[in-house]
């Protein structure tokens, strides 16, 4: 684990935190008992994934509440299923087909919710999407990647609303 990853992380825990309730008291004992938590496993042997994955099952614990984000996933799903056409027309009035599905799901994985720098609701997704379509890609190794497409294909998909990018990415692997 990474000292960068500590701050990150508690930000996270005070996002889901907040999520559930506006109760300063509620999300101050959260905090409190997650910090104590991430004390004792912070320069253990396991990796910043597992701790992330400890910790946000004992802050949910905490919170009394199996899924903070479950509103917010609903949300993205309905905002992607929205966009849907517009990332098929891209793909559609492309020369490289694989490419523009490629960008198009980079795009839409642009949601994570409670990380600076990344669409923190599902809405920025909807005002943000072309915006990122026209960056295009910053390292483009698409070319490359064609050259390791024969035989089977394990893909790893992500967040809810994303998946629906994912899966056109996945359509043209």
């Amino acid at each position: 684990m990474k000292a960068r990853c500590a701050p990150c992380l508690l930000n996270r825990v005070l996002f889901e935190s907040s999520l559930v309730t506006k109760d300063d008291e509620k999300i101050s004992y959260v905090m409190a008992n997650v910090l104590k938590k991430m004390a004792d496993i912070y320069s253990s042997k396991k990796s910043s994934a597992e701790i992330a994955t400890e910790i946000h099952w004992y802050a949910y614990e905490l919170l009394k509440n199996k899924d903070p984000y479950k509103e917010l996933k609903e949300k993205s799903n309905e905002i992607a299923i929205q966009l849907l056409p517009k990332a098929e027309e891209i793909i559609k009035r492309s020369k490289d087909k694989l490419k523009a599905a490629i960008l198009c799901s980079i795009a839409g994985n642009s949601i994570d919710f409670g990380i600076a720098g990344s669409a923190s609701k599902p809405e920025e997704l909807a005002i943000k999407f072309e915006e990122y379509i026209k960056q295009g890609l910053q390292h483009d190794d698409v070319d490359e990647l064609k050259k390791y497409l024969k035989g089977r294909i394990l893909y790893f998909t992500d967040n809810c609303g994303e998946i629906v990018f994912d899966k056109l990415g996945c359509k043209f692997l």
